[in-house]
C-alpha cells in the first residue's frame, strides 16, 4: 500500500521577498552608480540656478560694483539741524558729496583747517537723503572707481570682472541662459527633425530623396560653419524670421524673464534648433524605415488606414523612446554650441550674461594677465552642466538595459565586471 506524504505547500507570496520602497530603491540605486547620481546633481544643479536665478544671484549681473573710499571721520556729534562738522583725517573738498551711515551731506565751505582736523560748512540731505544724529566717530565715505578685477572674497566669492560686474552672479544668470536655450532649441529641432524623419522614412520615393539630399547637402557642412550660416540668415536684424517674431508673435523685443534682449536669444535658440534638427532627421529616418516593414503596418495599410493616420497612431508611438533619447542626448550639444557661438561673438549679444562670451574677448585677455576668475567659473560651470548630461545618460543606459545591469537585480557577478555577461 502506498503511503501518503503530507508536505507543505508554500505559497510564491510568502516565499518572495518584499518590495523596497521607492526612497530605498533610489538610494540604492545611487550607490550602484555613484558618477550618475553625481551627474543627476549637476543636472539639478542647472535647472535650479536657471529656474530660481533672480533669487540666488547676491547681484544684478549687469551692474558694476564700486569700491567706497574713507575720506574721514566725525570728531564730534551731530544732530540733524547742525550744519557744521568737524573731520578728522580730511580726505575731501569743497563740493564734494560724502556719506555718514545713511544721510548724504555736501561740503559748502571749510571754515578752519588744522593739522588732522577740518572745520567744514555742509548742506544736509543730498540727494534726497534724509538728514540724521550722528555719533562722534562716524565714518564719511565717499563713492570711488569701479571695483574691476577683484579677486574671490567673501563680498564677491568669484571676484569681478573688468566692468565690476559680480561673476558668480554672471555664473548663475548664465545657467538661466543656457537652459533657455537649450530647451527651446531642442523643442524646435526635435519636433521638425522627427517630422521631416517619418515623413520622409514612411513615405519614400520623391519625398524621402528630396528630403534626404537637402539633409546630405546641410551635413556636408562642419557643424559650427552650418551654425555660423544659419545665424547669419535668420539672425539678421533684416531677416525675414526675425520681423516675424517681431511683429506677428508674443516674443518680446526686450527684457523678459529677467533676460534682457531676450529676442536675439530666442533667434540663437532657433538657430541652433534647425542645426539640431538635420541630425535628427537622419536618425528618425533610419528607424522609421525599419519599423514600417513589420506586419502589424501592412495590416494597418489591408484595412485602409491612410498614411497620416499610419505615421500618428502606429509610427509616432514606436519611435518616442528614440525621440526622448534624442533630445536628453541634444540638450547639451545645444548649450555648447551656444558657448561656441558665444565665443566667436555671434551669439548672445553684451552684456548678457552667458557662459561662452564670459569665456571670449577681454576675459580672455585678463586670464592671460594672471586675472583668471572671470574666465574660469564660466568655463567650469560649463563644462560640470556638460559632464552631468553625460554621467546621467551613462547611468540611465546601464539602469535600463539589461545587460548592463548590475547590483541586486541578479545574481551576484551579474553586472559590469561579473561573469554573467
Amino acid at each position: 500500500m502506498a503511503q501518503e506524504i503530507v508536505a507543505p505547500i508554500v505559497l510564491e507570496e510568502e516565499a518572495r521577498a518584499p518590495r523596497p520602497n521607492r526612497l530605498r530603491r533610489a538610494l540604492s540605486l545611487a550607490r550602484q552608480h555613484p558618477l550618475g547620481a553625481f551627474g543627476l546633481v549637476c543636472v539639478l544643479m542647472l535647472f535650479g540656478a536657471g529656474i530660481f536665478a533672480n533669487v540666488v544671484a547676491p547681484y544684478d549681473p549687469l551692474a558694476s560694483s564700486y569700491v567706497d573710499n574713507e575720506v574721514g571721520s566725525l570728531v564730534e556729534s551731530v544732530s540733524a539741524d547742525d550744519t557744521t562738522m568737524i573731520i578728522a583725517n580730511p580726505e575731501t573738498g569743497i563740493g564734494s558729496v560724502i556719506h555718514i551711515d545713511q544721510e548724504q551731506v555736501r561740503v559748502d565751505f571749510i571754515l578752519t583747517e588744522s593739522g588732522a582736523e577740518m572745520e567744514v560748512e555742509v548742506i544736509r540731505g543730498a540727494n534726497d537723503t534724509i538728514p540724521a544724529d550722528h555719533e562722534a566717530g562716524a565714518v564719511f565715505v565717499q563713492p570711488g572707481a569701479v571695483n574691476k578685477l577683484a579677486s574671490p572674497s567673501l563680498e564677491h566669492p568669484f571676484g569681478t570682472d573688468r566692468a565690476g560686474r559680480d561673476v558668480l552672479s554672471r555664473t548663475i544668470w548664465g545657467a538661466r541662459i543656457s537652459l533657455m536655450i537649450g530647451l527651446v532649441s531642442i523643442a524646435v529641432g526635435i519636433s521638425f527633425g522627427s517630422l521631416f524623419g517619418i515623413v520622409s522614412g514612411y513615405i519614400g520615393g520623391f519625398v524621402d530623396s528630396s528630403i534626404q539630399r537637402g539633409v546630405d547637402m546641410l551635413l556636408a557642412f562642419p557643424a559650427l560653419v552650418l551654425l555660423l550660416a544659419i545665424i547669419t540668415v535668420v539672425g539678421d536684424d533684416s531677416s525675414a524670421v526675425r520681423k516675424f517674431l517681431s511683429s506677428s508673435t508674443p516674443v518680446p523685443d526686450g527684457t523678459f524673464w529677467g533676460i534682457p534682449n531676450f529676442l536675439d536669444i530666442f533667434v540663437v535658440s532657433l538657430a541652433i534648433g534647425l542645426a539640431v534638427a538635420v541630425g535628427t532627421a537622419r536618425i528618425i529616418r533610419g528607424a522609421v524605415l525599419s519599423l514600417k516593414e513589420n506586419v502589424y503596418i501592412e495590416a494597418a495599410r489591408s484595412i485602409g488606414a491612410s498614411p497620416s493616420r499610419i505615421m500618428r497612431s502606429h509610427i509616432m508611438p514606436n519611435v518616442l523612446a528614440l525621440i526622448v533619447i534624442l533630445a536628453s542626448i541634444f540638450l547639451p550639444v545645444a548649450i555648447l554650441a551656444e558657448a561656441a557661438i558665444s565665443f566667436l561673438g555671434v551669439g548672445v549679444p553684451e552684456p548678457t550674461p552667458s557662459w561662452g562670451a564670459d569665456l571670449s574677448d577681454k576675459n580672455r585677455e585678463d586670464a592671460l594677465q594672471g586675472y583668471w576668475w572671470p574666465a574660469f567659473f564660466a568655463g567650469f560651470a560649463l563644462s560640470l552642466v556638460v559632464l552631468g548630461f553625460n554621467l546621467l545618460g551613462d547611468a540611465f543606459r546601464d539602469i535600463s538595459d539589461p545587460r548592463l545591469r548590475g547590483g541586486g537585480s541578479g545574481p551576484p557577478g551579474a553586472g559590469r565586471g561579473g561573469s554573467g555577461i
